[in-house]
């Protein structure tokens, strides 16, 4: 008879912020100290983001 089990996994996704700054350190600390509801999500296929499966299963028992 087959088991439910709960598989984990993690999810990276990308976003970009155009910064006025001096410097890449400046624009790095300004970054740094930005809302992140101001960075804009990727969208293209390339850089949208990733996913890895994680190690930690778990049986579900329902």
């Amino acid at each position: 008879m087959k088991k439910k089990y709960r598989v984990w996994a993690k999810m990276t996704s990308y976003s970009y912020l155009d910064v006025e700054a001096e410097s890449e350190d400046e624009a790095i600390n300004i970054a740094n100290e930005t809302d992140g509801g101001e960075f804009i999500p990727t969208t293209s296929e390339d850089s949208a983001g990733d996913w890895k499966i994680l190690p930690d299963v778990k049986e579900v028992n329902e």
